[in-house]
């Protein structure tokens, strides 16, 4: 199985290298220009203490990653976010996914997040196979709202719920509330 902990800063160009290699060579990633690593950075420092960033990695490298982000930017969505995941070529269907996947939800939860959206560009059965694992269904679905490698593509939305949420629930616990439930926290976020 794979080391999971905390992605760093020193993980963002193998994340960028990862994520790129979907934008170019399939329709999984919706973008048709790779990102470059700033944009990787920027979006990690400001996320990475209301989000988890989980990174995968195995005597070849770099497996995986998985992450949260905002759902929506308005403060009724606070204690809803969005979660992805991008495995390397090499290590789907090894468990790495469920394993990425478990760990981030864990600390989700954990914080006091009580929905979960993913969005899955299809056709894509193995998406929407580990998300169904984790007790997500399918609230939506776009047809043909994207343009890709000359077709048109469907999204489907699929949300988890958490724990049940309080009548007056506190705000989300940021990620260093957290921390100490990834076994091996190589550079837990700061503050």
């Amino acid at each position: 199985m794979p080391s999971i902990r905390f992605a760093t800063e020193e993980d963002l160009p193998g994340i960028c290298d990862l994520v790129n290699h979907y934008i170019l060579h399939s329709a999984i990633h919706w973008d048709s220009e790779p990102w470059p690593v700033e944009e990787w950075r920027r979006q990690w420092r400001a996320g990475r203490e209301r989000y988890p960033w989980l990174v995968a990695h195995t005597a070849r490298g770099l497996a995986g990653v998985a992450y949260g982000s905002p759902f929506k930017t308005r403060a009724a969505y606070a204690w809803s976010a969005q979660c992805t995941i991008y495995l390397a070529p090499q290590s789907i269907g090894q468990g790495i996914g469920k394993a990425l996947y478990g760990k981030l939800f864990q600390l989700m939860d954990a914080q006091g997040f009580s929905t979960i959206i993913a969005g899955v560009a299809l056709p894509n059965d193995a998406s929407l196979a580990i998300h169904r694992s984790f007790g997500f269904e399918p609230v939506a679905h776009y047809r043909r709202v994207g343009w890709k490698h000359g077709q048109w593509m469907d999204l489907v939305d699929l949300q988890r719920m958490g724990p049940q949420a309080a009548e007056q629930p506190e705000p989300p616990r940021a990620v260093s509330a957290v921390a100490h439930l990834v076994s091996s926290p190589a550079a837990p976020p700061a503050p």
